[in-house]
């Protein structure tokens, strides 16, 4: 529980380390903009998913539903659990974003 309004603001590094974070950031994205392509389009297929089970995750724990990651990949694969209370949590942890049939 957060008791102190230190705890809820954005923990910012400083302006030195901010802008070295910085640099290295804009080179990543280069690195990614020229790797674009590249990659065999199977590759692409089986990581594409990833971001948007980790999206659902995190958006869910902030909104106070602990739906485990693994259920949230089973959802996004219509793999429902048999457990009601747990279905229940990955119907609506991916109904949030529209990505699966409710």
């Amino acid at each position: 529980m957060y008791d102190h309004i230190g705890q809820c603001e954005p923990l910012l590094p400083s302006a030195h380390w901010r802008d070295r974070l910085l640099e290295r950031a804009h080179h990543l994205q280069r690195l990614a903009l020229a790797a674009k392509g590249r990659a065999h389009a199977s590759a692409m297929l089986s990581i594409a998913p990833l971001p948007r089970a980790m999206s659902l995750h995190d958006t869910n724990r902030i909104e106070g539903q602990h739906t485990l990651p693994i259920e949230i990949e089973q959802s996004l694969r219509q793999d429902f659990a048999v457990n009601a209370e747990t279905r229940r949590r990955q119907r609506r942890a991916c109904t949030r974003k529209c990505c699966c049939k409710a």
